[in-house]
């Protein structure tokens, strides 16, 4: 049988927060590490939008420059994405 978790005694239950303002009192708390924190993840967002924006604005081209050499390249290249991404 599964017993019900209980919180350890002496634990303040949190009332639900914007991320706002989870946001700022991690601020408060880690003034640099959070803000580069973020940078870090916008970053890697604006990255994987780049990349997807790019694959998207070259199927056409690599489409024809492989139908014509036949060396797969987008196929090739997309494998490779998959195969280095974590998760």
């Amino acid at each position: 049988m599964i017993e019900p978790r209980v919180a350890p005694p002496g634990l303040v239950p949190r009332k639900p927060a914007s991320a706002f303002s989870l946001y700022g009192e991690s601020l408060r708390d880690r003034p640099v590490g959070a803000s580069l924190g973020l940078v870090v993840e916008w970053l890697m967002f604006f990255s994987a939008v780049v990349l997807a924006l790019g694959l998207f604005a070259t199927r056409v081209p690599l489409r024809l420059l492989d139908g014509a050499l036949g060396l797969r390249l987008r196929e090739r290249f997309v494998d490779f994405i998959a195969k280095v991404s974590p998760g």
